[in-house]
């Protein structure tokens, strides 16, 4: 898969798929900015890849080139196939520019791929205090002006997350069809905070043992903590009809869930 710069909203994404690595077609348009991004503003450097963590997960870190600022930060896309992709958290940056006057405050652009460490994962970026206009070659030959490579930590299968501050929030997932007897979930809470989670079924109403009245409550920091109701972590036999989880969570980030066996 290749992936680079096409025409579309200004600069964007196109991606081109081929059994040789010396032979392939014009990429296609995959992603690019539209009406919801802010005005003047289009696509460098996908830095796309699959994550290797995942099942059917494909990452894309572009950079945001902002015409009226003339800067570019970077930002996160997903997809499912790598070729319909999405925002998880439009116009947030995942890596934001530096304060005025720090080697990261004009350009960031991300490196290719991520290296897994334990349970976090590694990146590394370059970053310049010189806007995307002003890299000239003279200004380029200034040891002020040198662009410096640095890394960013995130925990495993934590680039972003549901935040619930003091006061409870809650959400319910699209159905899901799911194989397995376990529910783990990666979070992390205040001391004063929790996570509890329920299930319904194809109508929405409560499954018997799984409400969310029956969860146990989760306090602490997991990368991987089953879900467990008073009757036990175990989900049962689910019934065929997809099921749907609601989420409670009150001073707490929950970044990622999954169904094992």
């Amino acid at each position: 898969m290749l992936y680079g710069r096409v025409s579309g909203h200004g600069r964007a994404i196109g991606r081109s798929a081929s059994s040789r690595f010396d032979r392939f077609a014009p990429p296609e348009l995959v992603l690019q900015t539209d009406d919801r991004d802010p005005p003047g503003t289009d696509l460098y450097n996908p830095a796309a890849f699959q994550y290797p963590d995942g099942d059917r997960v494909y990452l894309m870190f572009p950079s945001l080139y902002r015409h009226d600022a003339d800067t570019l930060d970077i930002h996160l896309a997903v997809s499912r196939d790598g070729v319909h992709w999405s925002w998880p958290e439009r116009g947030t940056p995942f890596i934001a520019l530096g304060p005025a006057g720090s080697f990261d405050s004009g350009s960031l652009y991300m490196g290719q791929g991520m290296v897994r460490v334990g349970d976090e994962l590694w990146q590394y970026y370059s970053g310049a205090a010189l806007k995307h206009n002003e890299a000239e070659l003279d200004a380029l030959a200034k040891p002020e002006n040198q662009r410096v490579f640095s890394r960013v930590v995130s925990r495993l299968d934590g680039l972003v997350a549901a935040q619930a501050g003091a006061v409870e929030g809650t959400f319910t997932t699209p159905p899901l069809n799911f194989d397995g007897h376990a529910l783990l979930i990666n979070l992390k809470t205040e001391a004063s905070g929790e996570v509890r989670i329920g299930l319904l079924d194809g109508d929405d109403k409560p499954i018997a043992g799984h409400a969310l009245e029956d969860c146990m409550p989760i306090t602490g920091d997991y990368i991987e903590k089953c879900v467990a109701w008073k009757t036990g972590e175990d989900l049962g036999t689910p019934e065929k009809s997809p099921v749907r989880m609601v989420v409670k969570m009150r001073d707490a980030r929950l970044f990622a869930f999954r169904f094992a066996r």
